[in-house]
């Protein structure tokens, strides 16, 4: 059936259908790269799309049969909006290096956060599972001799959606995960890590949202505030 939607206007159907659990997003690796797709109720076929672009055409007419065919009771359901947090501060400590003139990410606790994000992907049952997304805003520092020559920029590292175990937790773990290795990575490069944020969290847990109400990532805190 030909579709009355425009492709915006569709694709905030779309979001609501994923919200609710009505729609499946996933995603697959073919080759070296990474497709994102969705699938419908009684429908084996996977249809492409990116939450950053617009729908096509094929998908948008897809949505609107959908709609069209949906009980009442389904099309009256209130859904609930993606969890969308627009900045997280990272809560870092630092070593300071006055022989290089240059702090270092204090490293004391990283073993003992891989250990935990490893225990929560290995031991945690299905139905803790949630997908998640976000940014990571790095501000690097090159260290040079003469202090008036380090340049500054700020790096932007995607971390795509990743479906991973154990709940609020286990997302926890998973944005220190990696966190941490922006930290090994840039530090070995001979560059300071001056902070670091996290930008445009997405978070979907299997059937429903996962609340999400911490506004700082505290990197050696028991608590998300």
């Amino acid at each position: 059936m030909a579709s009355t939607l425009t492709l915006p206007q569709a694709k905030v159907e779309l979001e609501k259908l994923i919200a609710c659990g009505e729609v499946q997003y996933n995603s697959s690796i073919i080759g070296c790269c990474k497709n994102y797709f969705v699938t419908f109720p009684n429908d084996s076929q996977k249809y492409k799309y990116n939450i950053n672009k617009l729908i096509s055409n094929k998908l948008r007419n897809k949505i609107s049969s959908h709609l069209y065919n949906m009980p009442p009771k389904t099309l009256n359901k209130k859904t609930k909006t993606p969890t969308n947090t627009d900045t997280l501060d990272v809560d870092l400590k630092f070593d300071r290096d006055a022989e290089e003139d240059r702090s270092w990410g204090s490293k004391d606790r990283f073993p003992e956060f891989e250990y935990d994000y490893q225990d929560a992907q290995d031991n945690s049952a299905l139905n803790t599972t949630s997908s998640v997304e976000f940014e990571i805003h790095i501000n690097l520092r090159k260290v040079r001799t003469n202090p008036s020559q380090r340049t500054e920029e700020v790096k932007k590292i995607l971390v795509s959606m990743t479906t991973i175990l154990g709940g609020t937790n286990g997302v926890k773990l998973f944005i220190k995960k990696k966190i941490m290795e922006m930290i090994y990575a840039y530090e070995n490069s001979g560059i300071e890590v001056s902070w670091i944020k996290i930008i445009k969290l997405y978070v979907k847990k299997q059937k429903q949202q996962l609340k999400l109400n911490f506004r700082e990532i505290k990197m050696y805190g028991t608590l998300f505030n």
